[in-house]
């Protein structure tokens, strides 16, 4: 059966000042959003270093025989889900289609995917408390998961290393040790320990 016990603490009148503005700063979470918001701009490095890699730490798979031999056709450059093109249809069904529609146009790839991640005014979404990055690209999942019944392997891009989440634990733990240690006012100047 648990006993009801009491802990009694004499704190000197200097700390318990710090103790309180300790407390009062960690209540407030001021601190947080400068945080997550420097955080999220980790997380976006390290999705477009999985980009200019093509792949971390294991290397996307190539592309298939019949899709590199259509980049080829195309003059498209840019590496795997990074597509530089611009291209008409020449024939086969989407030339077929066009015409049926008295349209023929020419496609444009720009790194579509890519660019919707990066452009952050676009893909993140910074809240008081929590961050967000995602994408509206229709074929993001496709390749994030991949598509066996397409034979499309996946290429996961959303993709975060232990280094950074090693990264944003030690900035955080920065913030806290500058919270205890005086360093950060009740105003909070993250940036001075970030």
């Amino acid at each position: 059966m648990a006993k009801d016990f009491t802990i009694r603490m004499i704190i000197d009148p200097k700390e318990k000042a710090r103790l309180n503005f300790v407390i009062d700063a960690l209540r407030s979470l001021s601190w947080v959003k400068p945080v997550l918001k420097k955080s999220a701009f980790l997380m976006l490095d390290s999705i477009k270093m999985n980009f200019e890699r093509q792949g971390r730490p294991q290397k996307w798979a190539s592309w298939s025989k019949r899709y590199k031999a259509w980049r080829d056709r195309i003059g498209a450059q840019g590496n795997i889900l990074v597509l530089y093109a611009k291209y008409t249809p020449e024939f086969g069904r989407s030339r077929a289609n066009a015409k049926k529609r008295g349209k023929i146009k020419t496609r444009s790839y720009n790194a579509e995917l890519m660019k919707s991640i990066l452009d952050t005014s676009k893909s993140l979404s910074l809240g008081a408390r929590s961050w967000n990055i995602g994408t509206n690209v229709k074929y993001a999942a496709t390749h994030q998961f991949g598509d066996p019944s397409r034979r499309i392997p996946a290429r996961p891009f959303f993709l975060f290393q232990d280094i950074d989440v090693l990264k944003i634990g030690k900035m955080i733990e920065t913030v806290i040790n500058g919270i205890f240690n005086g360093k950060i006012s009740a105003a909070i100047d993250v940036s001075k320990v970030m």
